[in-house]
């Protein structure tokens, strides 16, 4: 007969299970420890960075500061018949107190040896001793010899006690000045000198920043160079305000000038003093930018342990780690010996859930409360707003009510000055304004953020107007004082009536979103009442339904490209336009004009311009005549403005840099106006790929001409609203006209729209307009 084997005592079993918990500990914190150390040192990497590239910005921001005063400078110039000593030193003045670090500002004339006698002439009215001069190689001023054609002396200076010597005095000969001068007279640009040394500050990294400064002749749009602004610098001065920020984190700067494959030390510090930083044992980062022509290399470094947050060290964590586990194993140690000596815990516990059950029975209405309210303002949240709905309508027996959807006017700003406590602040007491103005009966609801919806017991559409009216005029009319501060804002409403036609809780969300964001665009601290027989609500409202229209299109890929020719009147070679349409369920054609003004309000335009641009690509690759044609694609303003469409057209247009040369982008005249920097970068980005460019709707705008010689497109497309009448109005004849004019002075090919005749064709042959487009010239097809 076999013996069954005892089992383990109850203790034993807890022992045991106490040595594989111990074990498992000490791996954990194994672990662990190499975790924390991976995560710290990567925490530590990205503060430095943060904090580096912050100094970056400031140093490359206040050297470009004031490389962006000298070229004012030296537009003052260009702009002003004549400056005199007394505009120039109040000029300088105003720009020399915004800086450290900068020694003077001066103008350097440029005057031809023949008209030498009466340059001095006018010099000496101003400076009765002046006379031109030139350093020895001992650096004293001699008289300049005057064998040259063109002279460069220096006729004003600021501060000028400090830099009097240096009227009259001619720096062509001097290496660094004689390489940048001749550099920014070449290049008609902003040039900078390589390292000098300033003998008010020996030791020390100085540069000169020249700026040219023109002539205009009346009949000609290109100015002449007749002289220079010059602004001179201290590097380590200049950049005094970041040495001691560098200093908080024990960081090195150097600053090398590596123009032409060159590397020529222009500024090496060492915060607090210490020696150059163990690159075993710290972060680095590297830039490099251009300034006038000089290519200037950042290097900033910093010592690990600088930005490894105190507390945060590895050994304190596992200390920690060490602490809780043995907290933990000294607790459960005890409730296996209280377990051993006495089993009715386990009693206890069965208790102690009963009470817990009461106590989870006696908070259920606590809960429910809890899930149907906002914790913040107490009213009631969106999941009580739904089934009240859902209720209410199902429920109608004829009666109708109305509703109002209220939200804080530009309430993001209220967070970003203020802080969220502070617009926490305002939404509560925006809160109690609304209940303190609805009916016992009215049901008030927070839905998110800063929107509010009241449903109206029982009234009618005039009473529930005025009672939204007083809480705009409360919410206007009051400060709301948080802390020291006081802040005021304003309120917009849209109001809907919801009867038993309503079908459901979204169409009267949807009317209620429609009237208050049209209150919102006229202004805001208004209200707008949705009437399903007004036009401006209808059209609105129908403006949103396209939003899930068109995105349901982009999902179902239900856009299809139509071309029309664009005849070259000079037989060249045509171009063709890319016109996009949607198609419906059933594949019908839906025109542009229906769903593009949705798209463009409602920020959907970006994706619609990204799919015709891959689809043409597409189209170019697998159609090898297409190639026989520029193919011009129209960007919408609201594309433009979009950061993440500009980087993906780039990026798809690098990836397709055999197919650029063939596409043209066009864009509208005020898009480009409005916004001209950020056009003209982009232009900038796609025209070193190949592609070209056209301004859309030329004439419209009011500052046309003024932008046409700095946007950098290749061809004008006059508006339509011009050629249509060109044959009737002579209005329209002579600016159309002057249009082509500059245009071939600027060597901008001319496109006409609307040609819609053979008269208009011929006409615009005769004003000499390069390109035709309309109905009588093609009509749009499916491609």
């Amino acid at each position: 007969m076999t013996r069954k084997a005892k089992p383990l005592p109850f203790l034993v079993k807890n022992l045991i299970a106490i040595g594989i918990i111990v074990l498992l500990g000490f791996a954990f914190l194994w672990f662990a420890g190499r975790w924390l150390e991976s995560t710290e040192h990567q925490y530590a990497e990205e503060r430095f960075n943060d904090v580096s590239t912050r100094y970056v910005l400031k140093i490359t921001g206040d050297v470009k500061r004031f490389i962006d005063d000298v070229e004012q400078l030296a537009t003052f110039f260009s702009l002003s018949e004549k400056v005199t000593r007394f505009e120039f030193e109040h000029f300088a003045k105003s720009n020399l107190v915004k800086h450290s670090g900068i020694q003077a500002f001066e103008y350097v004339q440029f005057v031809k040896h023949e008209n030498l006698e009466s340059f001095l002439e006018t010099a000496r009215e101003e400076y009765p001793d002046f006379s031109l001069t030139e350093k020895a190689n001992d650096g004293t001023l001699i008289l300049l010899k005057l064998n040259r054609e063109v002279y460069y002396p220096i006729i004003y200076a600021y501060p000028y006690q400090e830099n009097k010597e240096v009227i009259g005095y001619d720096p062509y000969r001097s290496d660094a000045r004689q390489e940048a001068l001749e550099r920014a007279i070449r290049t008609n640009s902003t040039t900078v000198t390589s390292r000098m040394e300033l003998h008010q500050h020996p030791g020390k990294s100085a540069a000169l920043v020249f700026a040219p400064a023109y002539s205009y002749a009346k009949e000609n749009t290109q100015g002449n160079i007749v002289g220079l602004s010059e602004g001179v610098f201290v590097l380590e001065e200049l950049i005094s305000e970041t040495s001691s920020e560098l200093a908080r984190f024990g960081l090195s700067l150097t600053i090398n000038d590596v123009t032409d494959g060159g590397n020529s030390l222009l500024l090496e510090h060492h915060s607090r003093g210490q020696s150059q930083v163990d690159s075993d044992n710290a972060f680095a980062i590297d830039r490099t930018f251009d300034l006038g022509g000089r290519v200037w290399n950042l290097t900033i470094t910093g010592s690990i342990e600088e930005f490894y947050l105190p507390l945060s060290n590895a050994r304190y964590s596992l200390m920690l780690l060490v602490m809780l586990l043995a907290i933990f194993l000294s607790y459960f140690m005890y409730l296996v010996f209280v377990l051993y000596r006495n089993n009715k815990v386990l009693l206890e516990s069965k208790g102690q859930l009963r009470k817990n059950i009461t106590e989870l029975e006696s908070s259920r209405s606590q809960l429910v409360y809890q899930a149907n309210h906002d914790f913040l303002t107490e009213l009631e949240n969106r999941f009580a707003l739904d089934k009240f709905l859902n209720e209410l309508i199902s429920e109608s027996d004829g009666a109708k009510h109305i509703a109002c959807l209220l939200d804080i006017d530009k309430f993001n700003l209220v967070n970003d000055s203020f802080g969220h406590e502070a617009g926490n602040f305002v939404l509560k007491q925006f809160a109690k304004i609304i209940r303190a103005n609805i009916g016992g009966n009215d049901r008030a609801f927070r839905l998110s953020a800063d929107e509010f919806l009241i449903v109206f017991d029982q009234v009618n559409l005039e009473s529930a107007y005025k009672v939204i009216q007083n809480i705009l005029m409360t919410v206007h009319d009051t400060v709301f004082d948080w802390t020291e501060m006081h802040i005021s804002v304003d309120a917009s409403a849209g109001m809907a009536t919801m009867s038993s036609d309503t079908l459901g809780p979204s169409e009267v969300l949807s009317e209620l979103a429609s009237a208050r964001t049209i209150a919102k665009e006229k202004g805001g601290n208004r209200i707008h009442v949705f009437d399903k027989s007004d036009p401006e609500s209808i059209h609105f409202h129908q403006q949103v339904l396209w939003v899930n229209r068109i995105n349901k299109a982009l999902d179902e890929d239900r856009f299809a490209l139509r071309i029309q020719t664009i005849k070259d009147l000079n037989g060249e070679g045509d171009l063709k336009e890319v016109l996009v349409v949607m198609l419906d369920e059933q594949g019908g054609m839906i025109p542009p004009i229906e769903f593009i003004p949705a798209a463009e309000r409602f920020n959907l335009m970006p994706q619609v311009d990204e799919w015709v641009v891959n689809r043409v690509l597409e189209y170019l690759e697998a159609n090898q005549q297409a190639s026989d044609y520029l193919w011009c694609i129209n960007l919408s303003g609201v594309s433009l403005n979009s950061e993440e469409f500009r980087e993906n057209l780039v990026e798809k247009i690098s990836e397709n840099q055999e197919l650029a040369r063939y596409m043209v982008f066009e864009i509208t005249e005020t898009a480009a106006i409005n916004n001209y920097d950020l056009v003209k970068e982009f232009i900038d980005s796609l025209n070193r790929f190949g592609c070209k460019f056209a301004l859309d709707d030329f004439g419209s705008g009011m500052s046309s001409y003024g932008y046409l010689r700095n946007i950098p497109v290749d061809f004008i497309k006059v508006d339509g609203s011009f050629i249509k009448q060109i044959l009737e109005n002579d209005y329209d004849q002579t600016i159309v006209k002057s249009i082509c004019e500059i245009s071939v002075q600027l060597g901008i090919k001319t496109i006409a729209e609307f040609v819609e005749n053979e008269q208009v064709l011929n006409k615009i042959k005769e004003m000499g307009f390069d390109y035709g487009q309309g109905y009588h010239i093609d009509k749009p097809k499916l491609i």
